[in-house]
């Protein structure tokens, strides 16, 4: 094989897989949101899966752009070297900068630091109405963002109740979210409402306050 059809090769190769990381991002972002997790597929592949083939196309296009760099690598040191009089440090500088770019860009998801933080301590606006139309004895106010970890936070329904109140086969995740679970069941959200009331209701059934030994009915 000639140093020609060799450069073709893996510039064709690195071409392809930018394609496809820029088709994957985008159905990623439109097509499958976050909070869609395995109700959505495409091809038989839910969000999350989609994900980790983003990730290794992107892992494998990084080895060819490092096969690309070694195979141009005289022409990358003549460019940045090349004569005295030609603005030699200006270059060297500019080259400096774009490697200390490129080794901060790859050290910084290593170096960052990660906070966990469980579903119910996180304030968001979704979860605030649900709650207070709860607290205020209303019907809880859903919207396709609020999360199961955010309705169970205010109503008490965990994922596993309501899967069993709506009869779904399979898991529900903390992360699922209102909007692709009932286009996915195909219901209406006052549908799904209902349900999250029996739910709760069969919770405050199946738990029910026990009386104080104080409170027990006295004798005659």
């Amino acid at each position: 094989m000639t140093r020609t059809w060799l450069n073709f090769c893996v510039d064709a190769l690195a071409a392809v897989e930018f394609a496809f990381l820029a088709s994957t991002g985008l159905l990623i972002h439109a097509l499958l949101p976050a909070g869609s997790g395995h109700w959505l597929t495409l091809w038989g592949l839910d969000r999350h899966a989609w994900g980790a083939l983003h990730f290794w196309v992107a892992m494998a296009m990084l080895a060819t752009v490092g096969v690309h760099l070694a195979l141009h690598w005289k022409w990358v040191v003549c460019v940045v070297g090349g004569k005295p009089k030609d603005h030699r440090r200006l270059r060297l500088g500019i080259a400096s900068a774009l490697a200390v770019a490129v080794l901060l860009a790859l050290a910084t998801p290593f170096t960052a630091t990660i906070r966990s933080q469980a579903p119910g301590d996180v304030e968001v606006a979704d979860r605030g109405a649900v709650r207070a139309d709860h607290e205020a004895g209303d019907a809880p106010l859903l919207s396709g963002r609020t999360t199961l970890g955010e309705l169970q936070a205010a109503t008490g329904v965990t994922p596993a109740m309501l899967a069993q109140e709506l009869g779904v086969n399979g898991v529900l995740e903390p992360s699922d979210r209102i909007g692709p679970l009932r286009q996915h069941l195909g219901m209406e959200m006052t549908e799904l409402r209902a349900a999250i009331e029996r739910a709760e209701s069969l919770r405050g059934g199946a738990n029910p306050e026990q009386s104080e030994p104080g409170d027990t009915e006295r004798g005659d």
